[in-house]
């Protein structure tokens, strides 16, 4: 079966369910398939020509869902594109990734970062096609590695570049099978998303998964602590999806009630810590089942038992093994690099050709992650090889913020680190910078904000005198930990 296959079936069988529920309003399963065959078919002959790939720039809606759908049916890549991302970012994926337009929310027209760039917008009422000038497309675009694709993600490059990671049908089915299987995901069942649609977490979970089976969506557009627990009060979900930071201000909120009717809470994006685990389920009565992946893989390992060391088992149809450094497998207990095996794999980076390809070894992906498994045969993760920044689940490349610093006139030099915040166990983005002697820390955040999404601007800022390097210039990064 096709994607857009299993949706019709599922509107056949539950055609007057609701498909999608959004502070109060619902749609259908019929509405929702009469939705994107009617806008998919009007893409398809206005885009009739053009074959650049189109970004989904639409906050948590079923707007966002409805956009997906209609690229899929009018057979155009669709990338998940983040809608806090600005115009910096924005003008970086069209000449890196070769976005030929975006979709939008008709009504968020006006807030859209690039207007000066746009060369006709087609509307489809509550939707909105955006199509970049001529002049701005780049004449790069690589037709034939995208040859199968119909979406794309990103996650952050070695050089600040964001990768394009490339996905096939086959791909995207895969991970919503190895998750409703694992899960045992059923039509009766009320997904509630509180994660971005942009994020794995959600994608893998929240759009098609529940879809395939006939249950419904739940969204909101305001995510703070107190109208989330107003949510799930008001509406009884059975599965809760979220990121850490916002178990964590759950825990903080007042007048906190147990959670009856929730039968799995989800959290993904990086290992929850075990402070707010047992605090969520002190004031909230139930556990928070950690989600273990990477974009490029999907979601793979599952901890639904009330364990706050590991991060559990492997999801239906996934393989997991600990490598060292030959790429032998290592045995129970010992210590070594993550590699998964599953369908659900991306396929490449669109605008780094052969960099996946170096990481896969006998079909198994290496993440990065070091880990091991132990005698239960639960996956425990022990730290990680790259120096990427995690920040609430999403991944910051520091030479991307560090460009940008230096950019700055009167920055001389500067070096940007992750720094693990002792009181939670999250990381949080630091800069250590050799500047004028009159710059400040609002300054460096001023410059920052300017040119970078909220949460790739460092949290702690420090002035030195000099960067603690080596002989061949390579910054000493445990000496800057010790200088924050």
């Amino acid at each position: 079966m096709q994607l857009l296959d299993y949706i019709y079936e599922s509107a056949g069988r539950f055609g007057k369910k609701a498909a999608l529920v959004y502070e109060g309003d619902k749609l259908t399963y019929q509405e929702l398939v009469n939705c994107f065959d009617d806008i998919g078919v009007k893409i398809s002959k206005d885009l009739m020509n053009f074959d650049y790939p189109i970004g989904i720039y639409i906050k948590n809606h079923p707007d966002f869902i409805i956009a997906y759908y209609s690229l899929i049916k009018a057979q155009k890549i669709a990338h998940l594109v983040d809608r806090k991302w600005g115009a910096f970012e924005l003008e970086g994926l069209i000449n890196h990734t070769h976005l030929g337009g975006f979709i939008i929310r008709t009504e968020e027209f006006t807030d859209f970062p690039l207007k000066e760039k746009i060369k006709k917008t087609f509307n489809y009422g509550d939707l909105s096609l955006i199509i970049i000038k001529d002049e701005f497309l780049s004449p790069d675009i690589n037709q034939k590695r995208l040859e199968g694709v119909i979406s794309c993600r990103y996650s952050s490059g070695t050089t600040g570049v964001p990768k394009c990671i490339m996905y096939k049908e086959q791909n995207v089915i895969a991970a919503s099978t190895n998750w409703l299987e694992s899960i045992d995901l059923q039509s009766k069942d009320l997904v509630y998303c509180a994660a971005y649609l942009t994020h794995g977490l959600a994608f893998n979970t929240s759009i098609l998964a529940p879809l395939r089976v006939g249950a419904t969506i739940l969204l909101h557009g305001d995510l703070t602590p107190r109208i989330v627990i107003e949510t799930i009060l008001d509406n009884q979900p059975t599965i809760f999806v979220a990121f850490p930071v916002l178990y964590d201000l759950m825990t903080k909120a007042k007048n906190v009630q147990l959670l009856d009717g929730i039968r799995m809470c989800v959290s993904s994006g990086t290992v929850l810590h075990e402070s707010i685990k047992r605090k969520f389920k002190h004031s909230f009565g139930i556990h928070i089942s950690d989600l273990y992946g990477v974009a490029e893989t999907g979601l793979s390992i599952l901890n639904q038992e009330e364990d706050y060391k590991s991060v559990g088992y492997p999801l239906k149809n996934v393989d997991v093994r600990i490598l060292d450094h030959n790429y032998q497998q290592l045995q129970e207990g010992q210590v070594g690099e993550v590699a998964l095996l599953t369908e659900s794999r991306t396929v490449g980076y669109y605008n780094y050709p052969g960099e996946l390809e170096n990481r896969i070894v006998e079909g198994f992906y290496l993440t990065g992650d070091l880990g091991s498994i132990e005698t239960d045969g639960k996956l425990y993760i022990r730290g990680r090889k790259s120096d990427v920044v995690d920040i609430s689940g999403k991944k910051v490349d520091p030479v991307e913020v560090e460009d940008v610093l230096r950019a700055h006139p009167e920055v001389y030099d500067v070096a940007v680190f992750g720094k693990k915040n002792m009181e939670n166990g999250t990381e949080i983005l630091a800069a250590v910078v050799v500047a004028n002697d009159y710059m400040k820390r609002e300054h460096v955040v001023k410059f920052c904000n300017e040119r970078l999404v909220s949460y790739k601007i460092p949290q702690i800022v420090k002035f030195v005198v000099d960067i603690p390097r080596n002989n061949n210039g390579k910054v000493l990064r445990r000496e800057l930990q010790n200088l924050i």
